[in-house]
């Protein structure tokens, strides 16, 4: 597992031995180049799920789609966290957030498909962003 970090406010988790033996911690932005860079070489060969939960602008969690979905083997799921911003069905006032970029990914990419199997409850944090790539 990689875990990605702007700050660095990882140094509890690593005294779980659990975490410290499974878990790789990096810091930096989740769309710098180089961390995507780095973090493809790390899962290389792997089966790679990701899951999309920093920043919650539009635009950001567009670049982070593009630049992590290609990463996601097939029969495994992109999750992208937080839709529910922008008036699906909270913060109305948000602006343009996780939805949005999900809805865009989807209309230009056909390799994922959302599981609305995944949205059991009435609520749902994550609307339309469970992303299963097709096999």
């Amino acid at each position: 597992m990689v875990a990605i970090e702007v700050q660095d406010s990882m140094e509890q988790a690593r005294t779980v031995d659990v975490f410290r033996r499974r878990v790789d911690f990096v810091q930096g932005s989740t769309v710098d180049p180089a961390v995507v860079a780095g973090v493809g070489e790390m899962v290389e060969g792997y089966r790679i799920m990701v899951i999309l939960d920093s920043a919650h602008g539009g635009p950001h969690v567009a670049a982070e789609v593009a630049a992590y979905a290609p990463m996601v083997t097939p029969g495994c799921y992109l999750i992208v966290r937080d839709g529910f911003v922008n008036g699906h069905p909270l913060e109305p006032d948000h602006g343009p957030g996780p939805y949005e970029a999900v809805q865009e990914f989807l209309a230009a990419d056909d390799r994922f498909e959302v599981h609305r199997s995944r949205e059991r409850m009435l609520f749902t944090f994550n609307p339309s962003g469970f992303l299963r790539r097709r096999s």
